[in-house]
């Protein structure tokens, strides 16, 4: 088979798939992107065993049909440091891979694998159960969520967002145990019925990758058993679903607050920004917010250097009242606020605190307070 096409459509496409792969042995077949040609149409697939893309390029030029698997780290490499322009593609029945810039002083040939091995592609069942999500707004619950996942391995069913669909409406959930996220949108002409899922961090990066790309209005997602589908324009994407029970996240909302302030978000990030150099990064991260009377003290104190201290304006009215957060997570959570303004409700007892856009109900943060001193 034998192709020519832009620089930037093949370089798009292998880079969605790319991501994907995590392997760095060349002679394993999960390290290699398959290409596949048939009837003008380029298919770039791409696997690490639990999350799936795929990627179509249509050609103007192409010869033949075929398949071939070449390992995905180099041949990524290699194209995008091809000059602007036409690339040619072909490759021989021996899977050689001979890649040409346009003017053909530039040459590479690269050994592909035969493509026989490849995992094939899975394929949903019948009367599989589809949504069409706004895709600016699927992405505003990714990007709202996925900071509060957890990282370690330890706690499969927090590694993941929790979506919840109902008729009409979707809510999305991060959680570590420490800090929470949870937004919640309706969607018109969404199908009846109801699930719950968590979906690998993965795949919904993917997403976010490829949104990015491409101006398209909904985002296609169907749940299969235990894999949900995407297609997000010419990419396609499918991820193997988290297993395990997901902790009742409703249970951890307060429901009344000792206190709540509101606090200007660019100043209280300015504020954190200068005060945090004070804090060891090796220990315990703590920073302290003291609010009093329209004011807002931030405050770092390292034990053996020294604190640092700055005072902004804030509107409250009560008593006295400091508590005590990890700088980083309150950092992550102010920057997903969309308004200038953020409201802080506290509670006592080191029970948590919600942060929210004022007025706004349909999305908020839930952190874990830390103690007032070092232990």
């Amino acid at each position: 088979m034998k192709f020519r096409c832009f620089k930037k459509d093949i370089v798009k496409a292998i880079g969605i798939t790319e991501s994907v792969v995590e392997g760095k042995v060349i002679y394993n077949i999960e390290s290699n992107v398959l290409f596949n040609l048939e009837n003008n149409i380029l298919t770039l697939t791409a696997t690490d065993g639990s999350v799936w893309a795929r990627s179509r390029v249509v050609l103007d030029d192409a010869q033949g049909s075929g398949s071939v698997a070449v390992y995905a780290k180099k041949m990524g490499s290699i194209l995008k440091e091809m000059p602007d322009g036409i690339i040619s593609i072909e490759v021989e029945q021996n899977e050689k891979i001979n890649i040409k810039s346009e003017n053909g002083k530039i040459k590479h040939l690269i050994i592909g694998m035969k493509s026989d091995d490849f995992p094939s592609y899975p394929t949903e069942t019948d009367g599989i159960d589809y949504v069409m999500l706004p895709t600016k707004e699927f992405v505003t619950m990714i990007n709202k969520t996925i900071i509060s996942i957890a990282k370690e391995a330890l706690k499969p069913s927090l590694r993941g967002i929790y979506f919840e669909k109902t008729n009409s409406k979707f809510i999305a959930v991060g959680t570590d145990g420490r800090r929470m996220a949870l937004i919640e949108r309706e969607f018109e002409g969404m199908s009846d019925g109801a699930y719950t899922i968590i979906i690998e961090p993965k795949v919904l990066n993917e997403i976010l990758l490829t949104a990015n790309y491409e101006d398209i209005e909904h985002i296609k997602m169907g749940v299969d058993g235990q894999q949900v589908y995407f297609n997000v324009g010419q990419y396609d994407f499918v991820s193997t679903l988290i297993e395990g029970k997901y902790p009742n996240f409703r249970q951890v909302i307060p429901k009344d607050f000792t206190c709540s302030f509101r606090v200007n978000k660019n100043d209280l990030l300015d504020a954190i920004r200068r005060v945090i150099p004070m804090i060891s990064e090796l220990r315990s991260k703590r920073l302290l917010l003291t609010i009093s009377d329209n004011s807002l003290k931030v405050k770092s104190v390292n034990n053996e250097v020294g604190e640092s201290l700055e005072e902004i304006e804030a509107k409250y009215t009560g008593e006295e009242y400091t508590v005590g957060y990890n700088y980083q997570y309150l950092q992550e959570i102010i920057k997903q606020i969309d308004s200038d303004i953020i409201t802080f409700m506290v509670n006592a007892n080191n029970s948590p605190t919600m942060v929210k856009e004022i007025e706004r109900e349909d999305y908020y943060f839930i952190i874990m307070p830390m103690g007032l001193t070092e232990d």
